[in-house]
């Protein structure tokens, strides 16, 4: 930064030099040369400084990391990786956090003592990103977060729900029929031939209809001789005299005061008293103990990947001889893999393919041999230690009063050894440690980074990872499958690598009560999960009790914040106002905890773990003789997070859990925040349940092939003559498309255009289709060429596309090969030029009375479109939708309504609630066809409406026409003038503009069948 900024510096000097006017020669020499000292002082300056390094860059919840070319490190707090720059820019995604954490951001550019470093301090985004995902189950567990998603997943599961329940009565129904040998119900479906009918069998569904306190603990203060102020806790005490005579017969007597000390009772005053009067107080606070761990030291081991050496051997060739795979270990050096064998592993054999076909001369069995070995990708060597015991260490603050002189001290006290503090000796009798697993772990430890894990390679010593790394213990075994071509092993992921991806695996690590850290090449643990019992010994003791000042105090709560279920848990703050400093035991339903009193309302924050979301509990405490009654309460978040990792986070790009994943995951969140948003917002979920049982009745009643299977049009089009059957409906963006190819095709104004399409084959199953067009207006030239090979054994289509602008296209269609009626397609576009490539998957299912499609981008962030048009007796319902991966919003809605006959189509829809539209289609004659179409948008100045005709007087000749509300002519006609070739010639007219004139003329050849 600071370079910057001399570098700003210095072109201001500049130009503020060249603006002065020139007083002299020498002083123009003067000047001169000091331009061309901070020239080169800049250029210096440019060449030693990276000038691509830069801060990392925070903007809500992302990272961006501006790369240099060659290595660099990036952290995120204690995970670091390398990286090798090619001055692009990363960006990351940070983790999202319950409770508005902090992430710090380092980037470390150069090698040696002194790298270049940068670290910005990142706030995470809000928990709330992972929860706005429509059919996720962090949206589930928080409503809350988006309560318009929530309505929505709950109206698609009720819809599915609903759907799944009438398919099972469905299928109930059926295999009761079945059973009972029933003759099933039969519909006639006629389907007309030229000069005879066929009936068609149909099984119909005929709807059926459904059948129908406490422990309160005092929280006190004391004050103790001329103002001397103190203030403890009620706690657990035993007062002790003991008669002790030594081998004189000399006997004394021994008096002492048992405290016990946990994570609530953190504090005890003892009062000290000598003829009825109080001459001094002993007050003891037990702070965190450490636990230093007594590591024995297992093995040692490196930081390796797993790689599998394959070769094969045709028989009697190189080692595969004399039944060698039956005799093979798993230690032996095999020639063919040498490579390999300097690596630990294990080598194995198995018999495949021989003989001609197997590329060998011999028929018999060919070997392929594999080895399985750890190569390692660092230098660094690990030494692998378990915790023979955690060694514990109580931190107590000791104060005396004695007779108004006050003495303070900070004990370390271990346990069973006794401490002398003035007139006292204190000992820790009892130590009770907390039973955590992570304790348990085993420990990988190097000069760099200490980490928590499970090693596959072990070796005996430092000197035989270094030098004789091939002999070390391998204890990983891969699944592996044989073949001719090139050894596969599935292996588990358990290298030292991937553990060290994970953060949790990094020491330090602190979770609520416990930490560990490293010091001076050992392990050591803070936690507050101790209980201990410590033993004051002393003859001040002949006369003591425990002292319990009942004092005022108020005290406050705030609302829980933070996750259920997960590491972080959930935080409160507690502030509690007294005179004196004091600390108070807080006793709730389920949880039991203590907070800092004092004269400064101190604010204690509280570690609390919930195994659901919503928490209501009662509190309770007394102080100065006053019960305080304090809620508990606050609406945690689900945090699904199975992992602390920034890159992992941005590998799996965790938004959520998909909709496959909601079926199988066993995990369910705590659904009572949706209940709870329910009864917020009832009117919109009231909403979207009926739109959800209406959608499921119209699924119900329009028989899809779900609850059916069967369409009566595929039963004709399995006959070998040639059918006129019922149609499926039309997509949703063809509806109305009649109406739109009168407006449409046939019109060619603006342009000149030839057309031609060929076919090759036996079967005509290659088609060759070329267009070219020139713009009038523009002057620009276009072309495409298309050419589609089919293979029907397999309802495969392929087609590859260009244009005169470089761009190259794949279509592949697979129609009715996963299903009957279904046709997948994947599209695909590639630019070369710009190195661009866009792609979209594409599915149509063609149903009896329905018809489904649906579009998917393949890109990082894709729309999802989908739509569906439902048929019943001519009437038409259509609805579309697109999805917005990006910004996880609907981006429009679609909704349509219309009625189709043999002789005319009338089409109505509404796009995003502000456009609305409908058309109609007459066909008045064999040879003349109507149609107009009419528009209006919400806020617009008037609707717009159109008129369009199409006249046929002889087979050769086409006329049309169209009119619309802008006062714009067209007109077109279409002349065959050979079966195989026709000419258009077009023409637009503006009634309110002359110079607005367009024609265009176009030809058309195709080859009659």
């Amino acid at each position: 930064m600071s370079v910057v900024e001399r570098s700003n510096k210095g072109s201001r000097n500049q130009k503020s030099l060249e603006r002065r006017p020139q007083r002299s020669g020498i002083a123009n020499v003067a000047l001169g040369s000091m331009q061309n000292v901070i020239l080169i002082a800049l250029i210096v300056v440019g060449l030693v400084a990276p000038t691509t390094a830069k801060y990392p860059i925070c903007d809500r919840g992302t990272v961006e990391i501006t790369e240099i070319n060659g290595t660099y490190e990036l952290c995120f707090n204690e995970e670091c990786r390398e990286f090798i720059g090619n001055e692009t820019v990363r960006t990351y995604e940070l983790l999202p956090s319950p409770t508005h954490n902090e992430t710090r951001v380092t980037v470390r550019y150069g090698a040696g003592d002194k790298p270049i470093e940068f670290t910005t301090i990142c706030l995470n985004p809000d928990i709330c990103i992972i929860s706005s995902s429509i059919f996720s189950t962090s949206l589930l567990g928080n409503p809350h977060c988006w309560p318009v998603g929530a309505v929505i997943t709950t109206a698609m599961i009720l819809y599915l729900a609903t759907t799944m329940m009438f398919l099972s009565l469905y299928l109930l129904i059926t295999i009761i029929r079945i059973a009972s040998k029933r003759p099933a119900q039969v519909v006639q479906n006629t389907c007309t031939i030229t000069g005879q009918q066929v009936n068609v069998q149909l099984h119909s569904l005929r709807p059926t209809p459904l059948s129908g306190g406490m422990f309160i603990t005092l929280c006190v203060a004391i004050l103790v001789g001329n103002g001397t102020v103190a203030a403890c806790q009620h706690g657990f005490t035993r007062h002790a005299t003991n008669i002790v005579c030594n081998q004189d017969g000399n006997c004394s007597y021994e008096f002492s005061r048992k405290l016990l000390f946990n994570r609530i009772q953190t504090e005890h005053c003892v009062e000290i008293r000598h003829r009825n009067k109080t001459v001094g107080l002993l007050k003891m606070k037990l702070a965190p103990t450490n636990l230093v761990c007594s590591k024995v030291s297992k093995f040692f081991t490196k930081s390796t990947e797993i790689r599998v050496f394959s070769r094969v051997r045709c028989p009697q060739a190189g080692s595969c001889f004399d039944n060698v795979c039956d005799k093979i270990r798993p230690n032996e050096t095999i020639p063919e893999l040498t490579r390999g064998s300097k690596y630990p592993g294990y080598s194995g054999c198995q018999y495949t393919c021989g003989g001609l076909s197997c590329g060998c001369f011999l028929p018999a069995p060919s070997c392929t041999f594999h080895r399985v070995a750890h190569v390692p990708i660092s230098d660094a060597v690990y030494e692998v230690v378990e915790r023979s015991e955690w060694v514990p260490s109580i931190h107590v603050e000791v104060e005396s009063t004695l007779y108004q002189e006050t003495q303070k001290e900070d004990v370390l006290l271990q346990p069973y050894v006794t401490y002398r503090f003035h007139n006292f000796n204190i000992t820790a009798t009892s130590v009770q440690k907390p039973a955590l697993s992570i304790l348990n772990s085993r420990f990988a430890l190097s000069e760099n980074e200490l980490l928590i894990l499970a090693v596959p390679v072990e070796c005996a010593t430092r000197n035989e990872t270094l030098e004789n790394f091939r002999n070390c213990i391998n204890k990983v075994v891969c699944d592996c499958n044989t073949g001719w071509t090139k050894h596969h092993c599935h292996c588990p992921y358990n290298s030292l690598r991937a553990v060290a991806n994970d953060s949790l695996n990094h020491l330090p690590l602190v979770i609520p009560h416990l930490e560990i850290h490293t010091s001076n090449g050992g392990i050591i643990a803070f936690t507050e999960d101790v209980e201990t019992v410590i033993t004051v010994q002393s003859q001040l003791l002949v006369s003591s009790t425990e002292l319990v000042y009942d004092e005022k105090c108020d005290i406050k709560l705030t609302n829980l914040s933070g996750c259920y279920d997960c590491l972080h848990g959930a935080t409160m703050g507690a502030t509690c106002t007294s005179v004196n400093s004091a600390k108070i035991t807080i006793l709730c339903d389920h949880n039991v905890f203590a907070v800092e009193c004092g004269p400064t309302s101190p604010k204690t924050n509280v570690h609390l773990r919930f195994d659901s979301s919503v928490a209501q509990q009662k509190c309770y405490t007394v102080c100065g003789n006053e019960k305080w009654t304090l809620p508990l309460n606050g609406t945690l978040f689900n945090h699904p997070m199975k992992h602390n990792s920034v890159f992992k986070f941005n590998e799996d790009k965790y938004t959520g859990t998909s909709l496959l994943n909601l079926v199988s995951e066993i995990h369910m969140p705590d659904l009572n925040p949706l209940f709870k948003v329910v009864r917020l917002h009832w009117k919109a979920f009231t909403a979207a349940g009926i739109a959800a049982l209406a959608a499921a009745g119209l699924t119900y009643l329009f028989d899809p092939v779900l609850l059916i299977g069967l369409c009566g049009c595929s039963s004709c089009a399995s006959s070998s003559k040639s059918f006129r059957c019922t149609m499926s409906p039309p997509t949703f963006a063809d509806l109305g498309k009649s109406a739109k190819d009168l407006f449409n095709k046939g019109y060619n104004h603006g342009f000149l255009k030839v057309d031609s399409t060929t076919k090759a084959g036996d079967s005509k199953e290659v088609e060759f289709k070329t267009s070219a067009s020139h713009n009038l207006g523009s002057g620009k030239l276009g072309g495409n060429l298309d050419v589609k090979y089919k293979i029907p054994a397999y309802g495969l289509t392929l087609t590859e596309k260009w244009n005169t602008e470089n761009q190259l296209g794949t279509i592949i269609e697979v129609n009715e090969q996963f299903g009957r009626g279904l046709k997948l397609t994947f599209d695909s576009l590639y630019a070369p030029h710009a190195g661009k490539r866009t792609g979209k998957l594409k599915a149509d299912w063609s149903l009896q009375t329905a018809r489904i499609t649906a579009e998917v981008g393949l890109t990082s962030a894709p729309v999802i479109n989908a739509a569906g048009v439902f048929s019943r007796e001519g009437w038409l319902f259509g609805a579309a939708a697109s999805f917005d991966t990006s910004t996880n919003k609907l981006a429009s809605t679609s909704l349509a309504f219309g009625h189709q006959t043999s002789n005319y189509t009338l089409h109505s829809f509404v796009v995003n609630s502000t456009d609305f539209g409908a058309s109609l289609f007459h066909k008045v004659a064999h040879n003349v066809e109507i149609g107009t179409i009419l528009g209006w948008k919400v806020g617009g100045s008037g609707a717009d409406f159109g008129l369009a005709t199409k006249y046929s007087p002889t087979r050769d000749l086409v006329l049309r026409a169209k009119l619309n509300n802008s006062s714009q002519i067209a007109m077109a006609a279409t002349h065959s003038l050979s079966p195989d070739l026709k000419m258009t010639l077009s023409t637009q007219f503006n009634l309110t503009s002359n110079d607005h004139h367009k024609f265009g003329m176009g030809l058309e050849y195709e080859p009659s069948q």
